[in-house]
């Protein structure tokens, strides 16, 4: 790790400011690289081999080399903890080299009812096409970051005046929502389903706004603490730390994790991670490393309670099913959890099947699924004849069923299909312009990150504009898996609230900078 020193009691990287940019990734990395992925490949192959020595390791392998260069590079404290480019290294390790191998080993049978026999190939023209994409993200991310970012000229402060103010309306405003929400919802028994967490409440209908005050409390709570810190100024190496990020992680699982929402609950931690990291204690890449062994077994295990609700909890406690009966029972396991939870290989490879191999026709959607994923949020008094889908869902549903397969009336009946599958960055520019799609997505994508990265190094040390370093390093690398409506949704709900709030509270000052 680089070497720190220590700025009004919170220790600080070498490495922050504008001054230090950090350095690009090195031989030594791609070489660190190119050893762990041939590692991670043997170990399928021998197990295998049948299976795993095809054609399709050759770009796997490449793209575990590409990615993985950008992991060595964060393990090893080259980048600061929160740079979204070792990040993403460290997701798509899995993401474009594990999650495809899994479904191969385990010859997954399909995705819903679309059956695929073969996957070597499909996962290998999909690798090929992700490894195109990485080379034209690195390409996209090194030109935005070059490019100089105006949050360099200014510094803003706290004003712990307007600080006091902002940050008790805005919790007590969140309070009042989280209350709203569970009354609406029929009490705390309403929200913790008996059968299923992926039920909906339909009394909870055009309720939204009331949701993303409900969500903000947490985040707005984290800040409220901050803002005693910097004003206290307290001993930097108090334990109190870990004391706040526990109850924010109580809040954050009474917020989100009591519905279901394993996303937003482990999400909203990582953006709370960076303001505690910037205002706090500064983490390090071994504690992360350890925090990812809980945070690994909460997405394993609320998996179940999503799938199954509290009484399929209560069975596995009481011993009326065993783990394994559970498993079955909702079709959940760890390796399905790095397949299905945290890559989109299954539904991407059986995409490229349609449009490749062309068992029917698909109509591509010309990129209408973008603004559409905004239109989710208008509520529908302001729109009554909003449909119940748009965008994604009826698009999808017609890659995987078939033209004219679509039906919103599906999720009541047994008229027509209705996909709710989750496609990812490549995915939706496939559901939009076919495999020519991807290399645009991945160009967009890689600027985006640039120009994230370039903000973070360009801060000052202290700017309150770091209270939201976690959520931007979260939304780099979510963008690989998520759709652009989920991307709405996290941004409404994990960004708004806190981002206004730390612009109301803060001074901003202009800096001369020679």
């Amino acid at each position: 790790m680089e070497s720190t020193e220590t700025y009004d009691g919170i220790e600080t990287d070498d490495c922050m400011g504008p001054a230090n940019p950090p350095p690009q990734s090195s031989g030594f990395d791609y070489l660190w690289s190119f050893l762990g992925s041939t590692v991670i490949i043997l170990i399928f192959a021998v197990q295998e081999p049948s299976k795993i020595m095809h054609w399709m390791l050759v770009p796997l392998f490449l793209c575990g080399i590409i990615v993985g260069a950008d992991a060595m590079r964060w393990f090893r404290g080259k980048y600061t903890l929160f740079d979204p480019k070792g990040i993403i290294g460290v997701y798509g390790i899995n993401f474009f080299l594990m999650a495809p191998l899994l479904v191969v080993f385990y010859d997954v049978e399909g995705v819903e009812t679309y059956a695929i026999d073969t996957w070597q190939p499909l996962v290998g023209l999909m690798a090929i096409l992700n490894l195109i994409g990485l080379i034209v993200y690195k390409i996209f991310e090194k030109i935005a970051f070059k490019r100089p970012s105006k949050v360099q000229w200014t510094y803003w402060s706290l004003n712990a005046n307007k600080a006091l103010f902002y940050v008790s309306v805005v919790c007590l405003i969140s309070v009042v929502a989280l209350c709203l929400y569970v009354f609406r919802a029929g009490g705390f028994g309403a929200v913790i389903l008996q059968t299923g967490q992926s039920e909906k409440i339909y009394a909870l209908r055009d309720f939204g706004i009331i949701m993303v005050l409900r969500d903000a409390l947490p985040l707005a709570t984290l800040i409220a603490f901050t803002v005693f810190r910097i004003s206290g100024s307290p001993d930097g190496k108090s334990r109190i730390w870990l004391l706040v990020g526990v109850g924010v992680l109580i809040l954050f699982f009474v917020t989100s994790g009591l519905r279901g929402s394993r996303a937003a609950t482990g999400y909203g931690i990582i953006c709370a991670g960076g303001i505690l990291h910037y205002f706090w204690r500064r983490l390090t890449v071994p504690m992360v490393l350890l925090s990812l062994i809980p945070l690994g077994l909460f997405f394993y295990l609320y998996g179940f309670y999503k799938n199954a609700g509290i009484t399929g909890i209560k069975d596995l406690l009481s011993g009326q099913i065993s783990m394994q009966g559970l498993q079955e029972q909702t079709s959940r396991s760890f390796s399905g959890m790095l397949v299905g939870d945290l890559s989109r290989t299954p539904v991407q490879a059986a995409e490229l099947d349609v449009l490749v191999n062309k068992p029917w026709s698909y109509r591509y959607r010309y990129g209408t699924t973008y603004p559409l994923a905004f239109g989710n949020m208008i509520p529908r008094k302001i729109w009554p004849s909003k449909p119940i889908d748009m965008g994604r869902v009826p698009a999808g549903t017609e890659i995987l069923y078939g033209p004219g397969s679509y039906s919103e009336y599906a999720k009541f009946s047994d008229l027509g299909s209705r996909s709710t599958q989750l496609y990812g960055l490549a995915g939706e520019a496939m559901l939009n312009f076919g495999i020519w799609g991807i290399p645009a997505a991945f160009a967009v994508w890689g600027y985006i990150v640039g120009r994230l990265r370039k903000r973070l190094y360009s801060y000052q040390e202290g700017d309150i504009r770091l209270f939201m370093s976690g959520f931007w390093m979260l939304i780099s690398f979510v963008i690989l898996a998520a759709d652009v409506d989920i991307l709405v949704w996290f941004f409404l709900s994990l960004y708004v609230i806190p981002a206004t709030l730390t612009f109301l509270i803060a001074d901003k000052t202009r800096l001369d900078i020679a």
